[in-house]
Formats: structure tokens, C-alpha cells, sequence
């Protein structure tokens, strides 16, 4: 399940149901020895014992998350927002820097034209969020609008104010589909 409150969206997980002690599994069954050759790879399809119950629980996203430090003031801040898809200079000189490191583009391939064809224009019409849908949509056409509303946005990643990573989503009345993330490849 996603909410989008205040153009974030977090995505809550039930933790895992707490699995009862058992006794100590028991060992698998070996099979008989056979004259039948076998299949290419079967030797590799074993049977695996089940796994202990561990005491690690997942932590869910609702509960604060505490440095691991015992709660000592973090050494960096990391930021995520979220924006409309549009042009930043910022976000193309990153795109940029990581495309020439990690593809191995080439720089005067990379104009701000071709970024904005590839990753800023799309063909979603934007939805804005709760209270403006039009009237003439009617129950099964309306969805959940989030706050963000509907569309191509930009997710920006920093750490201490520094733009680190971008990733590119479509936020869908049935899904959040990731379209491109590029980073900082220092």
C-alpha cells in the first residue's frame, strides 16, 4: 500500500508474522542412488532445510528509525522530494555526469533537449491531487488520487543539500513505475 502525503510517498509493509519456536529442523531426505541418468543440473535442485526463525524483525516504515548509534546526532542528512517532471539545470549536469561515466556517452551528445525528450516530457497527462477530479468521472473510472496527483515526477536524493541521485517515476492510478535513475557516480 503507498500514500503520497505532502509529495512523498511512502510505502508501508506489514512486518512478517512472528514464526513459533520449532525444534531443530529435520535433516532432508536423501534420495535412493539410481542408474537413471539424471537431467543436466538436477544435482543443483536440492532440497534445503528450512530456515531458523531469526529474532531480527523488519522495522516498518510507520516506526521511527533510530541512528544506530544509539540515537547520536546522524553525521549526514539525507533528503527525498519529489517534483513534477520539468528541467532543472542541477538535475541535467548530474544526468550529464552520469551518463559520460557510466554509459560512456559522449558530452556533446548530451544537450538539454535530448534529457528533456528522454526523461522531462511525457505523454501522462497530469492528475492533480484529492478535490479536482472532473465531475464526469464516476465510480469504477476514480482512483485514490495521492496528493501528488498523477504523472511523470522527479524524485531528487540529497545528502547534506547536495543533489546525489534522480529517479524517475510515473505515478499511475494502479502503480508507481520507475522510468530511469541516474546518480553520482563519485
Amino acid at each position: 500500500v503507498s500514500v503520497a502525503p505532502n509529495g512523498f510517498i511512502n510505502f508501508f509493509v506489514k512486518p512478517p508474522a512472528q514464526a513459533a519456536p520449532t525444534e531443530a529442523p529435520a535433516a532432508a531426505p536423501v534420495a535412493p542412488e539410481s542408474s537413471e541418468p539424471q537431467q543436466p543440473g538436477a544435482d543443483e535442485r536440492r532440497e534445503h532445510p528450512p530456515r531458523a526463525p531469526t529474532e531480527k524483525r523488519r522495522r516498518s516504515s510507520t516506526e521511527p528509525c533510530e541512528a544506530p548509534t544509539g540515537g547520536a546526532t546522524p553525521l549526514h542528512k539525507l533528503e527525498v522530494s519529489m517534483e513534477r517532471s520539468q528541467f532543472r539545470q542541477e538535475a541535467f549536469d548530474l544526468y550529464c555526469k552520469y551518463q559520460v561515466a557510466v554509459h560512456h556517452d559522449k558530452p556533446d551528445k548530451l544537450t538539454p533537449k535530448q534529457y528533456s525528450g528522454f526523461l522531462v516530457d511525457s505523454p501522462l497527462i497530469f492528475v492533480s491531487g484529492p478535490g479536482s477530479l472532473p465531475s464526469t468521472l464516476t465510480p469504477p473510472d476514480v482512483f485514490a488520487v495521492p496528493d501528488c496527483g498523477f504523472g511523470s515526477f522527479h524524485m531528487h536524493y540529497r545528502i547534506d543539500g547536495q543533489l546525489i541521485a534522480v529517479g524517475v517515476v510515473d505515478v499511475l492510478p494502479r502503480c508507481l513505475s520507475s522510468v530511469y535513475f541516474f546518480y553520482d557516480p563519485d
